[in-house]
């Protein structure tokens, strides 16, 4: 069956509906999780108002983002644990050096305007990440209907999560803005060439170069430069790879000159970029070290099926469908970036040793592009017999209501007196 054509009009009332489920979700329950105690006995991180129980945060992290961002770098070498990711708490501190000079703040004011600057930036990058997500399934003419599933799976999926200041967001960005990135350079291709063309390719990755100073997330990254290489886009390379360093390096040399010490918190604290791998070797030999990552492997599989849920099976069947059932005269595209992303992201897991429901975020427009093509491909073989669009709400209903109960604790405390 070819894949339905999509105008303007149609891809917007899509992004408005992930919009408005998003920004629905966030305000009515992820800024009101501590309604749901749940995090019972720990007080919260960060309350904006002790007396309204709206935007309070349980993350132990969340005391080292604000903190990191006012007076930077100050703030940021004293806390030490984002050094290696500096640049949204400097946007961040950005924002309050120019409040405090329009209206002088005092200490607390600045931590309140650290803490709602995070949750703006947060809001706008998890909408920007929707907008690209929907444009970039419609220009592989993925069904966006099937997106829109996907999309509101995965808001329903995070409670607690949307609604604090930590970089998390960025697991899910990330891969999405690159892909935008790709496809931009892709369509200037055919009005540039040469030396032109190399240097819009270096302008656009030193653009998103960037993206590795608010948070190590290699696996986008590692993914589409398999990618590049898969379809022989040697040339481009070089060019792509300076791009991307120059951020970091220019980055590591201000370092440098200021005195400050560089650290890196996930290597040191997890054994990363494959130290663990190593410390196994040296402990018990080869056999030790490979069953050691035979159980990663193991582990990591089930973590994924267990963060993708039902996704899974419905983008395997959207990839034999996209790979192995396509007629070639539909004209349909397919989303061949989607197994270097879930690649890239199962290989940095391999690095990190963390095989962690969010670290499987950098493949979701793999699984949602796959998924909404399975689930197309499920709709025209149940034509008529089975009410699909009826199932699919049921089960997304029943996910978000899954979710908040694993947040909810028992027996109840009301947020501002503790008792019952």
């Amino acid at each position: 069956m070819p894949m339905p054509e999509y105008d303007a009009t149609r891809v917007g009332r899509h992004i408005r509906g992930g919009l408005l489920v998003m920004g629905l979700y966030v305000l009515l329950v992820s800024h009101d999780i501590a309604w749901l105690n749940p995090c019972p006995g720990q007080p919260p991180t960060a309350r904006p108002s002790p007396a309204v129980p709206f935007g309070w945060e349980y993350n132990l992290d969340t005391g080292l983002e604000l903190y990191s961002s006012i007076g930077f770098p100050d703030g940021m070498v004293r806390e030490r644990l984002r050094i290696a990711r500096p640049l949204k708490c400097a946007l961040v501190s950005a924002g309050i050096d120019l409040v405090d000079a329009v209206h002088p703040l005092t200490a607390r004011e600045k931590l309140g305007v650290a803490y709602a600057l995070h949750h703006l930036m947060v809001f706008a990058v998890l909408a920007a990440s929707c907008i690209l997500l929907f444009r970039l399934a419609a220009r592989h003419r993925v069904p966006l209907g099937g997106i829109l599933f996907g999309w509101t799976w995965l808001i329903f999926n995070e409670p607690v999560r949307w609604g604090e200041s930590h970089t998390f967001i960025f697991q899910v960005f990330d891969a999405i803005f690159l892909l935008a990135v790709l496809q931009r350079l892709a369509d200037l291709r055919t009005a540039f060439t040469g030396a032109a063309f190399q240097g819009l390719v270096f302008l656009y990755a030193f653009l998103a170069g960037f993206l590795l100073l608010v948070k190590q997330d290699l696996a986008p990254f590692v993914g589409l430069f398999a990618f590049a290489a898969a379809k022989r886009l040697w040339r481009y390379l070089p060019a792509f790879a300076a791009g991307l360093a120059l951020p970091y390096l220019l980055y590591r040399g201000l370092l440098c000159a200021a005195g400050i010490p560089w650290y890196n918190h996930e290597a040191q604290a997890y054994g990363q970029a494959g130290g663990w791998f190593l410390a196994s070797l040296r402990a018990g030999g080869l056999a030790a070290a490979l069953a050691d990552a035979g159980n990663l492997l193991a582990r990591s599989l089930a973590v994924f099926y267990a963060t993708f849920g039902l996704l899974v099976p419905l983008a395997a069947v959207g990839a034999w469908a996209a790979w192995a059932r396509r007629p070639p005269d539909t004209g349909a595209s397919r989303p061949d970036w989607a197994p270097f992303l879930l690649l890239g992201a199962f290989i940095q897991i391999g690095a990190a040793n963390r095989p962690l429901d969010y670290m499987f975020y950098d493949a979701f427009p793999s699984i949602a592009c796959l998924a909404a093509i399975g689930g197309e491909r499920l709709q025209s073989a149940c034509a008529g017999r089975f009410p699909l669009r009826a199932a699919a709400i049921l089960y997304l209903a029943a996910h978000g209501v899954l979710k908040l109960n694993a947040v909810l604790h028992l027996p109840w405390r009301n947020p501002l007196t503790g008792g019952g």
